[in-house]
């Protein structure tokens, strides 16, 4: 590689961003206090490698660090790396760390470690296994360097970065150079393709012991008694009740004033919203109707904070499935959805329809011009009409030209009202096309496995599904489009590819893809190649895009003091959990994990007076 200036770009990080807040009155805040939030469900497990659902990441999300995270305004902040720097071409960074840092062991946690995570992920791409929260940057180039079985075999397919086929090529020339000197950990490939979004992929490399992690198997190892450097230790997991995680006091970004984090897993959101109320737990990241907000809000210590979440829902149809697989009728049944009245009925309000590239609608990368497939139930009914799809025998359901019924099952998540609203919406809307869907309500796990996204036999067991995707900020990083559909990467290749998306449209994204990492540093062509595959997405509705959801998160001031909250979380976020303290008043300490009989005297009271409101409502 050619010597190259290197250009300080090093962000040298707000240390007041991370700083803990303390009391107007300028004393130090006490240690103390036992802070609690809730998710729907369980997690399934606490390895952060092979986490699939966002439960699992809530329960792994303090207890492990990355090299860097990002705030609750979306923006690059310091973890384990406390600075950094880029050359002038973006192809090679340098992570700076934090010194005397620890793992909750109390072993020591420097540079070795950050290459062992990193060399794991490399040598398992290299051998094409199946690391599910591998990224691009071990991942990616692997899979064109596992084209040559030894070091120096020609390529004979090489179709790209201006490769002739039968070139000669070496492995080791692909190998990415991570080098640790010191604190410093610098990484960078040495055919020069530039790391523009190394950020993000980063963010969500999880960096791992390797006293502890050497030599298992990643993908078996269950890790039940977790070892992380993050804000909290491991303590405790009782199955399908709650997780206790107790305050890492060697903590490198500033110990946490609270002892003890709770994470109660309530699956009902009307016995989380009386949990909020009786104080059992200090925040509800829960959909709940407008009644149940309003009544929250009544109370002069509840607060509540709303924000655009990094979640969008969509239909998947099961394209190895006939008809799913027909690129018409994935556009008339999309057509035939009123997207709105979900966001308002199901969703409360909260959150937009999300348009059919499954961008975010707005960041340097959308296109603005892809069709916007606007509720029509006359115009979705000609089209099928057009396909020669009608009802042949007045039993109120149609037939494809080929005599297939238009009848399918639709999966749902039973631990989301919210969901379950959306897909009964889903239904009527369907039925005004005299099409047939029975709504399956199953736990998320189960539908998981189901619809592949596990990788586990016995997969893609399904007709529709409602679900949804989280970690694709499209207004963060050029690559999103990458993670979901290149299909060398791990959710767009065959092991998994949710909605069995096939043909020459899903290679040309992948080549697409393959440009954005080539030409990282040209804004111009990147958004060329993205305009076009928002156009190829839109045209081929590989997941049918529904709704983007808002959050709102309600919480209560009168225990805990020094919340932080933005424009992409709310309070139940990690910097809020480093950062709050306990009130003047203090509030109950140590109260025992799970809900009081104060609670669930509070939820049938208040169940019996709300639910026929909020079902009205729907």
């Amino acid at each position: 590689m050619k010597n190259k200036i290197m250009v300080s770009t090093t962000i040298f990080l707000s240390i007041l961003l991370m700083l803990q807040p303390v009391p107007a009155s300028g004393a130090e805040p006490s240690v103390g206090g036992t802070a609690a939030y809730e998710m729907g469900g369980d997690a399934t497990t606490l390895n952060p490698y092979t986490w699939g659902s966002v439960y699992d990441f809530n329960a792994i999300g303090a207890i492990y660090d990355p090299l860097i995270q990002y705030d609750v305004d979306n923006q690059p902040t310091a973890a384990i790396a406390k600075s950094w720097s880029h050359d002038d071409d973006f192809v090679v960074w340098t992570f700076t760390l934090h010194e005397d840092m620890k793992w909750h062991d109390g072993e020591t946690l420097d540079g070795s470690d950050v290459l062992f995570t990193f060399n794991l992920l490399i040598d398992d791409a290299i051998k094409g296994s199946s690391i599910a929260r591998n990224s691009w940057l071990f991942n990616w180039v692997a899979n064109d360097t596992t084209k040559a079985a030894t070091m120096g075999t020609a390529y004979t397919d090489a179709t790209w970065n201006g490769w002739a086929a039968g070139d000669q090529y070496n492995i080791s020339a692909y190998y990415p150079n991570i080098n640790v000197v010191g604190n410093d950990v610098s990484i960078g490939f040495t055919y020069g393709v530039p790391l523009h979004d190394i950020m993000a992929e980063l963010s969500g490399t999880l960096i791992i012991p390797e006293h502890i992690w050497e030599g298992v198997d990643v993908n078996t190892f269950t890790n039940d008694n977790p070892i992380g450097s993050g804000p909290f230790m491991f303590d405790a997991w009782e199955k399908g009740q709650f997780f206790r995680l107790t305050r890492n006091p060697d903590y490198y970004l500033g110990a946490p004033w609270v002892e003890t984090l709770i994470v109660n897993i309530i699956r009902e959101p009307e016995t989380a919203f009386n949990a909020l109320l009786a104080g059992d737990i200090d925040v509800l990241s829960r959909d709940i109707p407008v009644d149940l907000e309003e009544l929250g809000l009544a109370d002069p210590d509840i607060s509540k904070h709303e924000f655009l979440a990094d979640f969008w829902l969509y239909l998947g149809m099961n394209q190895r499935r006939y008809p799913n697989d027909v690129v018409g009728f994935r556009h008339a049944v999309l057509t035939g959805i009123d997207r709105q009245e979900i966001v308002d009925v199901a969703r409360f309000g909260r959150g937009m329809p999300a348009p059919a590239s499954g961008a975010l609608p707005y960041g340097p990368w959308y296109n603005d011009g892809i069709p916007t497939y606007d509720y029509d139930p006359a115009l979705a009914n000609s089209m099928l009409d057009d396909m020669g799809w009608i009802d042949t025998n007045s039993d109120g359901v149609r037939e494809t030209d080929t005599g297939h019924k238009l009848e399918f099952g639709l999966m749902v998540s039973s631990e989301f009202q919210a969901s379950i609203d959306a897909a009964t919406l889903i239904q009527n809307y369907m039925d005004a096309l005299d099409i047939k869907v029975t709504l399956q309500p199953l736990l998320f796990d189960v539908i998981w496995d189901a619809t592949g996204g596990s990788g586990a036999d016995d997969t893609y067991n399904y007709d529709w599904a409602y679900v949804g995707w989280s970690g694709f900020w499209s207004d963060r990083t050029a690559s999103w489009a990458g993670w979901l559909y290149d299909e060398d990467q791990w959710w767009g290749s065959d092991n998994i590819n949710i909605p069995g998306w096939s043909g020459e449209n899903r290679t040309k994204v992948t080549e697409l893809t393959h440009q954005i990492q080539q030409d990282g540093t040209d804004d111009a062509k990147m958004k060329a190649y993205l305009d076009e595959i928002q156009e190829i997405l839109a045209y081929e509705l590989p997941y049918l895009p529904i709704d983007i959801s808002g959050g709102m998160e309600l919480y209560r001031t009168d225990k805990f003091e020094g919340w932080i909250m933005g424009n992409t979380a709310g309070p139940s976020n990690w910097q809020s959990y480093n950062a709050i303290y306990l009130t003047s008043s203090g509030g109950d300490d140590g109260f025992l994990p799970g809900l009081t009989l104060i609670t669930a005297f509070t939820s049938i009271s208040l169940l019996a007076v709300f639910t026929k409101v909020s079902r009205n409502k729907k």
